[in-house]
């Protein structure tokens, strides 16, 4: 498992195609400047491509306070495993402690493999996503406990 560093910034993983950023990755930017704020560290947004730094003030705009910019012509097109390896080797470099990436078609492809990769937890399809103390508002609890020869019943809510 990967250490957290508690001092790491939150980063967005800003989707582009075609020079344009995703819509997606802008909505996120809001939430991720909260969860940002809340630890007390920087934001800010990794963006892949070629010929992609003029979106990178666009960026800026949406509340990041750094942008990593990586430009190769490989990158000009979604690749999975050339952006997983870009991304891989920047979270190596920089530890962040949070990366948030859209529930986008790439999105889906390329955290999972990122997570795997940097051996760090994953939470997919996420509508929400809070930092400090919590009480659980739901418990579930068994309604019965499964042992030999039993088959296992459903846990209710309470």
């Amino acid at each position: 498992m990967i250490d957290v560093n508690r001092q790491g910034e939150v980063w967005v993983f800003a989707e582009q195609h075609g020079g344009q950023v995703e819509d997606t990755p802008l909505e996120l930017m809001s939430k991720a400047r909260v969860l940002a704020d809340t630890l007390g560290v920087r934001l800010a947004a990794v963006l892949l491509g070629n010929g992609v730094r003029q979106l990178a003030g666009r960026l800026g705009q949406y509340g990041a306070d750094k942008v990593y910019l990586v430009e190769h012509p490989l990158l000009r097109a979604y690749q999975t495993n050339s952006y997983a390896k870009v991304m891989c080797d920047l979270i190596g470099k920089h530890r962040p402690q949070i990366v948030l990436y859209g529930a986008t078609a790439a999105g889906r492809d390329l955290a999972p493999r990122i997570a795997s990769a940097m051996k760090a937890g994953l939470t997919a399809d996420c509508t929400d996503l809070q930092i400090g103390d919590h009480k659980v508002a739901i418990s579930l609890q068994p309604s019965s406990i499964p042992s030999a020869g039993r088959k296992w019943r459903r846990f209710v809510r309470v």
